[in-house]
């Protein structure tokens, strides 16, 4: 079980090593990282959110127009 939880925790440094030499945070000092990680996750979770609030106001007009249109048309 130790080993298995140690593989996942050694298999997350690396990948947060490969995060911060892409991002080139591996210079900055740890609360100037804490604050670009959080600018860039905050950032990250707001387009995620404009873009899904933007698919459903899109999905709802594409469903909701037509049916409006032929209603109206009729009367």
């Amino acid at each position: 079980m130790f080993a298995f939880l140690r593989k996942i925790y050694q298999k997350m440094a690396h990948w947060y090593l490969i995060y911060e030499l892409t991002s080139s945070l591996y210079m900055l000092e740890p609360w100037e990282r804490y604050l670009f990680s959080e600018y860039r996750a905050s950032f990250l979770s707001n387009q995620k959110h404009t873009c899904l609030k933007r698919s459903s106001k899109l999905n709802l007009l594409a469903y909701a127009f037509p049916h409006f249109v032929s209603i109206n048309a009729w009367s």
